[in-house]
């Protein structure tokens, strides 16, 4: 409230650009902190030239692969986590994992689905329906689905109970449950654009195919935010085909969820993210200096 005070913002969108009714606001602060590379780099071609990359800290200590597991069952795990937006994509795990399993009894989806509103748990038990019913199969694989909220404490066994981490995503702001499943040595699949770009790599992670498009108007009619602005595609083949290749080759796949730890420790640690943030605050406060000198 000082007049001495930083006023420094920190935020994130999920596309290629910074929204337009956000401009006026971020250019009045002294300092915009975005958590992705990715991310400064569409608020800056946006014109918010005081942008400046301050991603969150991943607690590796708590999130890593030697930690008890909350869910204890004998089969290969995928697990996604998301609403039911249409930026998060749910339709397009149903499909792949019905499409790329159909009878297999030895896989389980865990979906972790935050429901909002009240009839929005049969918006999804209906979509599921719909997805089946595309699928000629005499028995379907099976899911799990978790529609309460999850205690903090839990999240890192709930996250380490997967053999393998889906995201079907149409743009990330930073990426949290991809991030916690790469910390705890799971294989990832994700596209590679947004956010995910900072750390989704061949060497680290299975890579998903994608195209680039304009968000479609269904969207913009309900939120303006998304007026021009483009998200990523994913290719259901490519899921489907992914899927099944670490279903089948997951053993062949250590040295890959080693190195996705070592990513995560590499970039997002606390010392590390500390040391950023402290960065930042000096360059804030020079900022504030010289625009004070230059009035």
């Amino acid at each position: 409230n000082s007049s001495n005070s930083l006023n420094i913002i920190h935020t994130m969108f999920e596309t290629d650009q910074c929204p337009q009714g956000w401009k006026l606001e971020l250019n009045q602060a002294d300092m915009v902190m975005n958590p992705s590379e990715f991310g400064v780099g569409a608020f800056k071609r946006s014109g918010i030239s005081n942008c400046y990359y301050m991603p969150f800290y991943i607690d590796t200590n708590k999130f890593n692969s030697d930690i008890n597991k909350s869910i204890k069952v004998d089969k290969f795990k995928f697990m996604w986590i998301g609403d039911l937006t249409p930026r998060k994509n749910l339709d397009m795990i149903l499909g792949a994992y019905l499409n790329a399993f159909r009878s297999n009894e030895d896989v389980l989806l865990i979906l972790k689905v935050y429901i909002k509103r009240e009839n929005s748990l049969n918006e999804f038990i209906n979509r599921i329906k719909i997805v089946r019913k595309q699928l000629v199969a005499i028995k379907y694989p099976e899911i799990l689905l978790y529609p309460s909220i999850i205690d903090d404490s839990n999240i890192p066994n709930f996250i380490n109970s997967c053999d393998c981490f889906v995201s079907t995503s149409k743009g990330e702001g930073f990426g949290f449950p991809l991030l916690y499943a790469m910390a705890c040595e799971k294989i990832v699949i994700s596209h590679s654009w947004s956010s995910c770009k900072d750390y989704i790599n061949p060497e680290n992670s299975l890579p998903l195919e994608y195209e680039i498009m304009p968000v479609p108007y269904e969207i913009v009619k309900i939120d303006e935010n998304f007026y021009g602005h483009k998200w990523a595609e994913p290719s259901l083949e490519h899921l489907i085909s992914l899927m099944n290749y670490v279903y089948k080759h997951n053993d062949k796949l250590i040295d890959r969820r080693k190195k996705a730890r070592e990513t995560i420790v590499d970039k997002y640690s606390k010392s590390i993210i500390m040391n950023n943030f402290n960065n930042l605050i000096k360059i804030a406060k020079e900022r504030r200096r010289g625009a004070t000198l230059s009035y």
